[in-house]
């Protein structure tokens, strides 16, 4: 099942929010947040691990598994995974599940998010990437999606990843729920 057969299926709200993200031109409650953590609202958020975050899979696919990420309930752009390949590390998605992610300065990708404690595995990140290939295991977040040659992938992710970052603000670990609605 694509993603427009999906996306048709989710509630009215949840489609005005893939519509907006994919055109990039509702992001206003993301703008606020960002606001609000400038002028130093959100200073006290350093540890909240119960912030919202949300990636909800819509497609999975050979060329992987397509999703939202929503902070705070906003839908904030477009994830991609590897392909499900029974969490085996380096090539599969992470299974479905709570997680807790903690802020992490990587050697590649700069500041970034890991995804802690994930069975057998270790270094689950968000980052940038355009296609599944582009991640050994990791989260690859997006604005749109595009097609790569013959592969569909994710596009505007520098700024994404950027955006993600911003809108957590300040804080050093946040929760994480991957779900799988019964779309698939």
């Amino acid at each position: 099942m694509d993603m427009t057969n999906m996306a048709n299926m989710a509630d009215t709200k949840d489609m005005r929010d893939i519509t907006n993200i994919t055109n990039m031109t509702d992001m206003r409650d993301m703008a606020d947040m960002r606001n609000m953590a400038e002028m130093g609202d959100m200073a006290e958020m350093t540890d909240m691990r119960d912030m919202e975050v949300e990636l909800i899979r819509l497609e999975k696919s050979p060329e992987g598994v397509f999703g939202i990420l929503r902070v705070q309930g906003s839908v904030h752009g477009l994830t991609l995974e590897p392909p499900d390949k029974g969490n085996r590390p380096n090539i599969s998605c992470i299974p479905a599940g709570k997680y807790i992610c903690k802020s992490r300065l990587s050697r590649r990708f700069g500041q970034t998010f890991e995804v802690a404690d994930v069975p057998d595995r270790s270094d689950i990140l968000f980052h940038s990437g355009n296609v599944a290939e582009d991640s050994r295991g990791c989260i690859l977040l997006g604005k749109g999606l595009g097609q790569f040659g013959e592969k569909k992938g994710i596009v505007h992710s520098k700024n994404a990843v950027q955006d993600f970052l911003q809108a957590l603000g300040k804080l050093n670990t946040f929760s994480l729920s991957v779900t799988e609605p019964s779309l698939l």
